[in-house]
């Protein structure tokens, strides 16, 4: 088994009253940028964050990172990005290890452009010959690949459909008066791919 690597002069500096500074916004970083996740796995984003964090003052993740051309430590990251990139890292080997668990099956039902106002996005029914549902996110977020706030709507949206504009607007951070016009922006964009599709 490896050994940790010895901590940094620079992970040593760091005061307590820091880290919790630097846990409580990856906390909100966390939920801003993965609450897609957690509806997806029910897995604890607060045990990613302390687990990004345990690892670090462990030694497990070296601090500051040591750049692989020259040797050097990084001094120029930040605490924070390099936890966030921990973060991250975490999320990505446990969505590996869900994905070998479960293959998706495309064969399943297949989602389709909702026409109704009590559907937010997507309504699943039998379809049969017709786009994937894998091909049909990929599509829908290249029409919205220019705007950020329809693009973290589409990713979430097709992981939780079930999701209602108001818990959308909490995850998103937007007041329900953005929500709408968010929601409004992205049926004019869906309404081209579904003419597409048809």
């Amino acid at each position: 088994m490896e050994r940790p690597a010895p901590l940094s002069a620079a992970l040593e500096a760091i005061t307590d009253e820091q880290w919790i500074l630097v846990w409580l916004q990856l906390r909100v970083w966390i939920r801003h940028n993965y609450y897609w996740f957690y509806l997806r796995t029910h897995r604890d984003l607060d045990g990613i964050v302390s687990q990004a964090i345990i690892d670090t003052m462990s030694g497990k993740r070296r601090y500051p990172p040591i750049d692989k051309k020259t040797g050097l430590e990084r001094k120029e990251v930040e605490l924070f990005d390099f936890l966030s990139w921990t973060v991250r890292s975490l999320i990505s080997a446990q969505l590996a290890a869900a994905n070998k668990l479960s293959q998706l099956d495309d064969t399943l039902q297949v989602p389709e452009l909702a026409d109704s106002r009590k559907s937010y996005l997507l309504k699943q029914v039998n379809v049969e010959n017709t786009v994937s549902y894998k091909d049909l996110i990929v599509a829908m977020r290249e029409l919205v690949k220019d705007d950020p706030t329809l693009d973290q709507m589409v990713q979430i949206w097709a992981v939780e459909p079930e999701l209602k504009p108001r818990e959308m607007a909490k995850v998103l951070g937007l007041t329900m008066n953005q929500m709408r016009a968010a929601q409004r922006r992205l049926r004019r964009r869906l309404a081209r791919l579904k003419e597409t599709l048809k």
